[in-house]
């Protein structure tokens, strides 16, 4: 059976579409972190994953890309602008290494937080 109204509302599910976020004044928020410090169980930390993985996904892009040059350069046994090359490779690894950390460490700590 056709589910006619998935087919309205497209190939995307309703997280997929643009947040319309309420951003509250740098006073409010003040407010809120000394109230929400009172008790750790008040705690309430969003992952933004979507940002995260999108920020993943354009790393790994550009590693691709240096990747494919790597081996483009290796295999015409060319040699002019690679130190460069292998300082933006290093640089772009470091990067993304430490996003990768920092996005599990997250998930550690708000899994911590929501099992205490």
């Amino acid at each position: 059976m056709r589910d006619v109204a998935k087919e309205e509302r497209g190939p995307h599910s309703s997280h997929d579409k643009p947040s319309k976020l309420f951003l509250r004044p740098s006073a409010d928020l003040g407010f809120v972190a000394q109230y929400m410090n009172q008790d750790p169980d008040l705690w309430v930390f969003r992952r933004f994953g979507k940002l995260h993985l999108f920020n993943i996904l354009c790393l790994q892009q550009r590693l691709a890309e240096l990747e494919n040059t790597l081996e483009t350069k290796i295999w015409n046994n060319e040699t002019t602008g690679f130190d460069e090359l292998l300082i933006d490779i290093k640089d772009s690894l470091r990067e993304y290494g430490t996003v990768a950390i920092s996005y599990n460490n997250l998930d550690l700590f708000l899994d911590f937080y929501l099992l205490n």
